[in-house]
C-alpha cells in the first residue's frame, strides 16, 4: 500500500529534553545492527555529503543538542529525497542519545530507505523502552502492513489514532487500513474564521521562535546587548495583535446576522494585517535592521557569530551604527600586540654605529617583517573570504524575503476571498486596507530601508572596508620599509665589515706562518781535547732523550790578546771561532760556526728547508737561523762550553712577500662599495 502518513512520520516524536530510556534487553541486537548500518552507509556516501552533514550538526543553533541537529538534518534531507543521507544521519542521532524518539526516526528512514525488516527491529526496540508515542505506533502499523502483517498494522493505527484523535493524517491513514477508503470530510465551515486564526498563530509562533532564536545569538555574541528587550517587546505587541485577532473572532461569532458579516470582514481584515506585520517585525530581525549585522557577517565568513563579536572588541551599537568592524581584527590586535613585545626588546638609547644596537634593529625589523606578513595574509583571506560568500548570503535573505513577502500576499488574497461585501464602498475600503498592510511590507524591506537596503549598505561597507584595508597595510609598509630599510643597509655593513676584518686577520695568520720564532728547549754541551771535540744535546728536557758525538774540528782560530789598549777601556782574555758546513739524513743544509770571549761562548747555525703553507699547501723554501748563548772553560788543550739559551727563526722569503704585499695593500676597514672579500 502507499506511505499516506510521510509528513506525520518525519516530526520529531519527543522532546530531546526528556532523559534517555534504559537499554531493553530486545535492544541490544537492534542497536548492534544500527552500528553496523551506520559504517555501511557512512562508507557508501560521498566526501561532500558527509562533509555538509558534520558542518552542519557542529553549529547547532541555541538550545539545539547534537541529536536534534542531525536528526534536522536528517528530516530535511529526506524531504529533498536524499535517502541515505537521512538513515545514516538519523542514525547518527540515535548512536549519540539511544532512546525512544531517535530510535523511531531512525527506523523510519530504514523504512524509507528501504529496509523495512531494519526498521522494524528498531522501531521493536522503540517500543521496548515504553515509547507509546501515536507516531511510533503509526509508524509500526505501515511497517507491519508492508511486511504482510495487516492486522498487526491494523490493531498498532487503531492504538495511534486512539492517542491523537485530532491528527487528521492518523485518521486518514486508519480509514485506508480499516475500510479502505479515505475518511468523512469534516463539516464545512462558512465563513472559516477558525482556520484563519489558526494559520495566523501557526505564523506567529514561527515567526517568534526565529526572532528568539535571533535574539539570544546576538545576546551570546555580544554581551549586554538589548536583544533579549527588544524581543521581549516585539513578543509582547504581537501576542497582542494575536489576542485582538482572538476577540474579533470571538465577536463576530456572536454577532447578530445583520451585523455579522461586517464583523467576520472586520476579524478578517485585521488577520490580513496581523499577518503582514509579524512578517514584517520577523525580516526585521532576519536582515539585521532589529537584529545585528554580527550574525549576517558570522555567516558570510563562515565563523561562530560569539568568536566574531569576541574579536571585534565593539559593542552591539557599533555593529548596528557602523555596520561592524573590521572582519579582521584579531589578526590586527595580534600585529600591534607582537609589534610591541618586539619593541621593548629594542635598546631604547645607543649609538647608530654600535654593532649591538645595529643587530638589535635588525632583529627588531626582520620581527617586525614576520608580524606583518601574518597580519596581511589573515586579513587577506578573510576580506576574500568575504567577498566569496557575500552574494550567496545575500541572495538568500532576498528569497526569505520574497517568500515571506508572497506568504503575506497569499494569505491575504486567501481571506480576502472568504468575505462578502454589502457595497462598492466597504469593498474598496477593505481591499484598501489589505494592499495597504501588503504593501508596507514590501515598502519596508524592499524600499529605501529594510532587507534590500540593509544589503546594499553592508556591500558598501565592505568595498570601503576593503580599500581601508588596502590603505592601512599600504601605509604600514612604508612606515616599515622607512624604518627598517637603514637597518637592514647598516646590518649589512656590519656584516661586511666584520668580513673585511675576519680577512685581514687571515693575512696577519699567514704572516705569522711567514716568519716562526722559536726559543729552543734543548741544552747542548761540546767539550774538547786536541782536535777531538765531544758534544752533547738534550733535546726537549725532561723527555730522556739526547745525543752524544764524536768528531774532530780543525782549529781556526785560537789566539790570545793581551794588552789590547782600545783607549780609555782594556779588554784582555782569550778567543776562539769555527765553522762547519753539512748535510742532513732530509734534504736540508746547513752552515754552522762559533765562537768565544773569556767565559762566554755563543754559535750560531743556517739551515736551508722547505715546508708546505697550511693557507694555500704550496710548498715554499725557508731559512732557519738558530743562535745559541752560554759559558765556555779551556785550559791548555781541554775546553768545554755548555749553551743553556737557545733560539731560531724560521723565515719564508717567498711567501712572506706575496703575503705581505697583499696584507699591505688590503686598507684597514673596508672603502664603500667594495665587495665583502678582495
Amino acid at each position: 500500500m502507499k506511505l499516506h502518513s510521510v509528513v506525520a512520520l518525519l516530526v520529531p516524536l519527543v522532546s530531546s529534553a526528556i532523559s534517555a530510556e534504559p537499554l531493553a534487553p530486545q535492544c541490544a541486537p537492534a542497536r548492534q545492527r544500527a552500528d553496523q548500518l551506520r559504517v555501511e552507509l557512512e562508507a557508501s556516501l560521498s566526501p561532500q555529503a558527509k562533509t555538509q552533514a558534520e558542518r552542519y550538526a557542529a553549529k547547532p543553533g541555541p538550545g539545539v543538542s547534537a541529536q536534534k541537529a542531525w536528526g534536522d538534518y536528517a528530516a530535511a534531507a529526506l524531504l529533498m529525497g536524499d535517502r541515505p543521507v537521512a538513515a545514516w544521519a538519523g542514525l547518527k542521532a540515535a548512536a549519540i542519545r539511544w532512546s525512544g524518539d531517535t530510535v523511531t526516526n531512525a527506523g523510519i528512514y530504514l523504512y524509507h530507505l528501504g529496509k523495512p525488516q531494519d526498521a522494524l527491529q528498531l522501531l521493536n526496540c522503540a517500543y521496548a523502552m515504553v515509547d507509546r508515542s501515536p507516531f511510533l505506533l503509526e509508524a509500526l502499523a505501515v511497517v507491519d502492513e508492508r511486511l504482510g502483517d495487516a492486522a498487526g498494522g491494523r490493531q498498532m493505527m487503531q492504538q495511534a489514532q486512539t492517542l491523537a484523535p485530532d491528527d487528521r493524517l492518523i485518521e486518514t491513514e486508519t480509514s485506508f487500513m480499516t475500510t479502505g477508503q479515505p475518511p468523512p470530510a469534516p463539516p464545512p465551515d462558512p465563513d472559516d474564521l477558525d482556520g484563519a486564526l489558526r494559520e495566523l498563530e501557526t505564523h506567529t509562533k514561527a515567526a517568534l521562535d526565529l526572532m528568539k532564536t535571533e535574539a539570544q545569538a546576538i545576546d551570546r555574541s555580544l554581551p549586554g546587548a538589548p536583544a533579549g528587550r527588544y524581543y521581549d517587546i516585539d513578543a509582547k505587541l504581537i501576542d497582542n495583535l494575536l489576542e485582538t485577532v482572538r476577540t474579533q473572532v470571538r465577536q463576530a461569532r456572536a454577532a447578530p446576522s445583520a451585523l455579522r458579516q461586517t464583523m467576520i470582514n472586520s476579524a478578517l481584515s485585521v488577520a490580513i494585517s496581523s499577518y503582514a506585520q509579524v512578517s514584517d517585525t520577523l525580516l526585521t530581525y532576519i536582515s539585521g535592521v532589529n537584529g545585528s549585522s554580527l550574525l549576517f557577517w558570522a555567516d558570510v565568513l563562515g565563523m561562530d557569530s560569539a568568536l566574531l563579536g569576541s574579536e571585534s572588541h565593539r559593542d552591539a551599537t557599533e555593529w548596528n551604527m557602523h555596520g561592524g568592524p573590521a572582519l579582521a581584527t584579531s589578526a590586527h590586535d595580534d600585529y600591534q600586540s607582537g609589534l610591541d613585545a618586539a619593541r621593548k626588546q629594542r635598546p631604547s638609547t645607543c649609538p647608530a654605529d654600535d654593532p649591538h644596537c645595529v643587530r638589535a634593529d635588525a632583529r627588531y625589523c626582520e620581527a617586525w617583517k614576520q608580524l606583518y606578513e601574518r597580519w596581511e595574509t589573515v586579513s587577506r583571506e578573510r576580506s576574500n573570504t568575504a567577498a566569496h560568500n557575500f552574494d550567496p548570503n545575500a541572495t538568500r535573505l532576498v528569497i526569505q524575503a520574497e517568500n515571506e513577502l508572497l506568504q503575506v500576499r497569499d494569505y491575504a488574497v486567501r481571506q480576502l476571498a472568504k468575505m462578502r461585501f454589502q457595497n462598492d464602498v466597504e469593498q474598496k475600503a477593505r481591499l484598501q486596507g489589505v494592499n495597504q498592510a501588503v504593501r508596507r511590507v514590501y515598502d519596508d524591506h524592499f524600499g529605501s530601508a529594510g532587507t534590500v537596503a540593509f544589503l546594499r549598505e553592508r556591500a558598501q561597507w565592505f568595498q570601503d572596508e576593503r580599500s581601508a584595508l588596502d590603505e592601512e597595510l599600504s601605509r604600514e609598509r612604508e612606515e616599515m620599509q622607512k624604518t627598517c630599510g637603514p637597518a637592514e643597509r647598516a646590518l649589512l655593513e656590519l656584516l661586511a665589515q666584520e668580513q673585511w676584518q675576519a680577512y685581514l686577520d687571515y693575512l696577519g695568520r699567514r704572516l705569522n706562518w711567514d716568519i716562526q720564532p722559536k726559543v729552543e728547549s734543548e741544552l747542548p754541551c761540546e767539550g774538547s781535547i786536541g782536535p777531538v771535540t765531544v758534544s752533547t744535546d738534550f733535546e726537549d728536557l725532561g723527555s730522556g732523550r739526547g745525543k752524544l758525538d764524536l768528531k774532530w774540528k780543525p782549529r781556526l782560530l785560537d789566539g790570545k790578546v793581551e794588552g789590547f789598549d782600545g783607549g780609555s777601556t782594556k779588554y784582555s782574555g782569550t778567543g776562539s771561532a769555527g765553522v762547519g758546513v753539512g748535510i742532513g739524513q732530509g734534504s736540508d743544509a746547513s752552515l754552522g760556526g762559533g765562537g768565544s770571549y773569556g767565559p762566554f761562548a755563543g754559535k750560531v747555525k743556517v739551515t736551508l728547508t722547505t715546508s708546505v703553507n697550511p693557507w694555500n699547501n704550496q710548498e715554499y723554501m725557508g731559512i732557519k737561523l738558530k743562535g745559541s748563548q752560554g759559558f765556555a772553560l779551556k785550559e791548555g788543550k781541554f775546553g768545554i762550553a755548555c749553551y743553556p739559551n737557545s733560539g731560531s727563526v724560521t723565515f719564508y722569503p717567498r711567501a712572506f712577500y706575496d703575503d705581505a704585499v697583499k696584507y699591505l695593500s688590503t686598507p684597514s676597514s673596508r672603502p664603500p662599495g667594495t665587495a665583502d672579500r678582495p
